[in-house]
Order: structure tokens, then C-alpha cells, then sequence
């Protein structure tokens, strides 16, 4: 589920799976849950064809939905009663689109492309600029095989500082995640360490910009007015159980610290205590990054194991992670 909030006429869009486009009210202009619109959205497409984004743009004053089949949609007057708008391709990406996301100012639309391409499009959907995602800077050990498969980047995501001249994008590739930072004219952002030099013996400093980690996973968010960027790691060591891990890097990518994430206790109906490991699905920081919040979510059958805890949302003060 992708949604969205015009935050002028207090309406929220929501954007299914299926590809059902729900207006709801909010506050006191409507009342709490009334639907104001539903609306499919024609595509000429097959069932795997999925949302990327949904977001309404005000200067467009029109929603834009993003889809994986590389469409670009601008749908107008969906505040307008008893009117379903009008919906028009405003460009397509034949390579398909694996992320995109909007400015803070929505000023760009950063995409990632299926040919692993990054660019940038302005409101008028004219590609302001392209490169190839990766920078190809240690991504692959010398004279490791270099195959398609490991080339491929399947998931990305992107998150962006609040004066929205600086992104990160998180990507996987040669089976890992590799981070990388960039201005909008799409200078990558480097520490001038590296993890791999013999003079670092601090095994906790690394760089998420440098060789793609295992560890590593996809849900990242950077500080709208600071300069950490947080992820969610899962450092393996030899004969120990993992550690989950919420860790912090520099724009440059240098690693900054880390909060080891506690295990999650529940009992069956039989009274046995079982403890469960989080996985992080998705984080975001308040505007002012005195909190950061956790989507956490653990893994199994809950039809099969009722013990198995709640999909939560837990909240970091600042305090945790300075």
C-alpha cells in the first residue's frame, strides 16, 4: 500500500496493490474514514505491474502514481465530487522503475531505473540528468566473475535530507547492499578512509559506500536536519548468535555507531516463553530528528505459532543514538 496527504484540502490518497486509487477525509473537513473516491486506475498492463510511489504534487495540484512497469501517471482534479479526474501518462520508462521519491520542496522526482540508471526528473518530466547507479568503486573483488545476475540491482531505496540538495540511496548488488549519498547534481559523496586499509583496526569502522555488505539490509533514512543516515544491519560473528542492529553512517558513508536491538519475548498458550529477533521494514526520522521510528516485524507462521509477536512500531530518542 502507497498513500498520500494534500495537506490543503485535508485528504488522503491511498494507492492499493490492485491498483485502487481511495480518496479518505481527515480532521474536521470530513468525517473520520469517509471515502470520498475510488477509482481504478486503467493500465494496459499484467497482474505483476505494481505501485511505486503515489504522491500529491502542489504545484501540479495532481496526484502522480509511479508503477514498476516504467509508467508515470499524473492524475488531475481527484479533490473534485462526483468527478473521477482524468489520468495521463506523463512519460515511460521502457526498463521498467525499481524505486522513486519526490524532493522535500518536490522540486525532482529521483528514479531508479530497471537498466540501473538514476535520474532525475523535474515537474515537467524532463530528465534533468542520468548515471548509472553504481559507481563500480570496489563493488566487485578483482578478478571476481562478473555475471548479470550479480549486476542486477532488484531493490533500492531512497531517502533525502530535508533541504532536498542531498539524497542516499540503498541498493542491492553482488549480494549485498551498497549506500550511496549524492548531491542533486549528482556528485557522489565519499569518506577519504576505507574499511579496507590496513591501518584501520577498528573493526566497527566501515563504509556502507565502499564494497557491498551481506549484512547490511534495505530500510534507510537520513536525518532531515542532521547529518547521520540510519539502517538496519545484521553483523554475523563467528559461533554467536546475530546481532540486530539499527546502525548510523556519515553522508560519506563511514559508520558512526550502532543500537544493538533487543530480543522480543512472548508466551504461547501453553505458558512457554519463546524470544524472537526483529527485522527492521522501515524507518523514519520526525522533522526536527528528535525521534526515530521503527517499523519492526519478526518472521514465522503466526497461523502456525500464535506466540509469535505483533507487526510494531518502536520510537529511539535522540538520546539513544548521538
Amino acid at each position: 500500500v502507497n498513500f498520500t496527504v494534500d495537506e490543503f484540502s485535508h485528504r488522503l490518497y491511498i494507492l492499493t496493490t490492485d491498483n485502487m486509487l481511495s480518496c479518505f477525509g481527515y480532521f474536521a473537513l470530513l468525517p473520520a474514514n469517509t471515502c470520498k473516491l475510488k477509482y481504478q486506475v486503467p493500465l494496459s498492463v499484467d497482474s505483476t505491474t505494481t505501485p511505486v510511489s503515489i504522491k500529491y504534487v502542489q504545484e501540479l495540484e495532481s496526484l502522480i502514481l509511479i508503477f514498476t512497469n516504467g509508467s508515470i501517471l499524473r492524475y488531475s482534479n481527484p479533490n473534485e465530487e462526483d468527478d473521477e479526474g482524468e489520468t495521463q501518462e506523463m512519460t515511460n520508462i521502457p526498463k521498467g522503475i525499481i524505486a522513486a521519491s519526490w524532493s522535500p520542496n518536490e522540486e525532482h522526482l529521483l528514479v531508479v531505473q530497471g537498466d540501473n540508471k538514476l535520474s532525475v526528473f523535474n515537474t515537467r518530466f524532463y530528465v534533468e540528468s542520468s548515471v548509472n547507479l553504481d559507481d563500480n568503486d570496489e563493488t566487485f573483488a578483482p578478478g571476481q566473475e562478473v555475471t548479470e545476475e550479480l549486476l542486477a540491482i532488484k531493490t533500492a531505496e531512497i531517502t533525502w535530507k530535508g533541504d532536498s540538495r542531498i539524497f542516499s540511496i540503498n541498493y542491492s548488488i553482488n549480494g549485498g547492499f551498497k549506500c550511496l549519498t549524492r548531491d542533486i547534481e549528482m556528485n557522489i559523496i565519499k569518506g577519504p578512509a576505507r574499511s579496507d586499509k590496513e591501518n584501520v583496526t577498528d573493526k566497527n569502522v566501515f563504509s556502507v559506500s565502499e564494497k557491498p555488505s551481506q549484512d547490511l539490509r534495505q530500510p534507510i533514512a537520513m536525518m532531515p536536519s542532521g547529518s547521520l543516515i540510519a539502517g538496519f544491519n545484521i553483523t554475523h560473528e563467528e559461533e554467536k548468535e546475530p546481532k540486530h542492529e539499527i546502525v548510523f553512517w556519515e553522508k560519506n558513508g563511514l559508520r558512526h555507531g550502532q543500537i544493538q536491538l533487543p530480543k522480543f519475548k512472548s508466551t504461547n498458550s501453553s505458558g512457554e516463553i519463546t524470544y524472537h529477533l526483529p527485522y527492521v521494514r522501515k524507518l523514519k526520522f520526525n522533522s526536527d530528528t528528535t525521534f526515530l521510528a521503527a517499523l519492526i516485524d519478526f518472521k514465522g507462521d503466526r497461523s502456525a505459532d500464535n506466540s509469535i509477536p505483533k507487526r510494531q512500531i518502536i520510537f529511539l530518542h535522540r538520546s539513544n543514538y548521538q
